[in-house]
């Protein structure tokens, strides 16, 4: 039997044919390491490649009876694992051997999950279109010559190239819902701390959210069981038949900058999709995204300063030009500024509860406002003008982590080979029910 095509099937098919016996996890995890050993583009996605170590626990767990069992998985480098070094895609000097590992990788362990090693991201997990100084751009799987977006550039690219069947990732203003737009996968990032963060290094702690990267919407569902201890039930929520609720959708003249075509398009699609999985749908015009961008920026780059502080201090010359300057503008906001944009929190969670709930249920708009950008489009940008590049491409999500909400982004739209994609924004603690609409949408496109 050729193990192979179970990569080509979802987590959920793929679990169920490994706990009835129609192929082992053994033989799964080795035609993943396969697939990745046998081209640059795929090994490319790898910073850290651990097959010896993915077969072995592969064998030990054959016969256990686990929810994940045999799965291959992978996970941005930005992770600790007790014994093994970090990487976060940056200077050896700042790479880290892990004390103890990070919670989720622990819990993805127990439920049998095999994992494959870390991911290619931006260096320090900072940056919209995946590059940083030492590994510079991973290839779009879909076009060599575009990049696949960041921070979780890896992590997208690998699930899209179909290495593995989920992968980890972080979001910290849209660094896996711009990568999964760009590269045509599913991206989920739950309500703000709903996944512990512990073991994973940060960038900024009040936006930063652990979330999963897979294929199908239906395949996040077990993932997130495990990472959150299976009290949320996703998996039980996406089997239940959820009411047909109200979607509202964002008018263009409200988004944050102005969208290509292509993201508009993305959009039809959307609403298209919604009417025939029989929801109602609505326009909506609000401020808050463009609004609730600019703290965001404030608490990013200032949390950002704080974390690499250090860093900073003991070896500025040994961080990326586009990052040194994220971090230095971060430590440039006098602490009123920080603390105010902290403070005003609350009031747009009043405003977004007010203007969009008290109309609809979710909002949709696009997760990225175009395709994937061509990686010589860097090419003559100076630091700053990268970092408004990058500013643009995360302009759509940023706000979203700002008020902690959930959001999964979902490829609705392709012209040629190039994919795009559409996220569904919940109030917090809607997770379950974001993915159901998220499912209903993408299965109607």
């Amino acid at each position: 039997m050729d193990a192979s095509r179970y990569l080509d099937t979802s987590l959920v098919e793929t679990a169920r044919a490994i706990a009835a016996g129609a192929v082992s996890g053994e033989a799964v995890v080795q035609a993943a390491i396969e697939r990745i050993e046998a081209t640059p583009e795929a090994r490319a996605c790898f910073v850290r490649f651990r097959p010896e170590a993915a077969v072995r626990t592969a064998v030990q767990n054959a016969q256990a009876a686990m929810p994940l069992n045999g799965i291959p998985m992978a996970h941005k480098d930005l992770f600790a694992i007790r014994g093994e070094r970090t990487t976060f895609c940056a200077n050896p000097a700042f790479h880290r051997s892990g004390i103890a590992t990070a919670p989720v990788i622990d819990a993805l362990d127990k439920a049998g999950a095999i994992n494959l090693g870390g991911l290619h991201l931006a260096e320090f997990a900072m940056g919209a279109a995946g590059w940083n100084e030492a590994h510079g751009f991973l290839e779009n799987p879909h076009d060599r010559d575009r990049v696949s977006g960041g921070s979780s550039s890896g992590s997208a690219a690998a699930v899209a190239r179909r290495l593995v069947h989920a992968a980890l990732g972080s979001d910290t203003g849209g660094s896996i819902r711009v990568p999964c737009s760009f590269c045509g996968v599913v991206g989920f990032k739950p309500t703000n701390g709903l996944v512990p963060l512990q073991g994973v290094y940060p960038v900024s702690p009040t936006l930063d959210t652990v979330g999963v990267v897979t294929r199908e919407v239906e395949d996040c569902a077990p993932v997130m069981d495990v990472l959150t201890g299976g009290g949320h039930r996703f998996v039980e929520a996406l089997q239940a038949r959820g009411d047909k609720t109200r979607l509202g959708f964002l008018l263009p003249e409200s988004y944050p900058t102005p969208p290509d075509p292509e993201a508009l398009a993305a959009v039809e699609a959307a609403r298209r999709a919604a009417e025939k999985a029989g929801y109602m749908v609505t326009d909506i015009r609000s401020d808050i995204p463009v609004q609730g961008n600019i703290p965001s920026g404030i608490v990013f780059v200032s949390e950002a300063g704080a974390t690499h502080l250090d860093h900073m201090r003991g070896g500025m010359e040994r961080v990326g030009e586009q990052v040194r300057n994220r971090m230095l503008l971060g430590m440039t906001y006098p602490a009123s500024i920080y603390i105010r944009a902290m403070s005003q929190r609350e009031a747009f969670a009043r405003r977004w509860r007010e203007e969009i709930l008290s109309q609809v249920d979710y909002l949709v708009c696009p997760s990225t406002p175009c395709y994937a950008p061509r990686q010589d489009a860097y090419a003559g940008l100076d630091a700053d003008g990268a970092i408004a590049f990058n500013g643009r491409l995360g302009s759509y999500t940023a706000w979203v982590n700002y008020l902690g909400l959930p959001a999964v982004s979902v490829p609705l739209y392709r012209s040629g080979n190039l994919p795009i994609g559409v996220q569904i924004i919940g109030d917090r603690h809607m997770d379950a029910e974001v993915l159901r609409v998220g499912r209903d949408v993408l299965r109607n496109a």
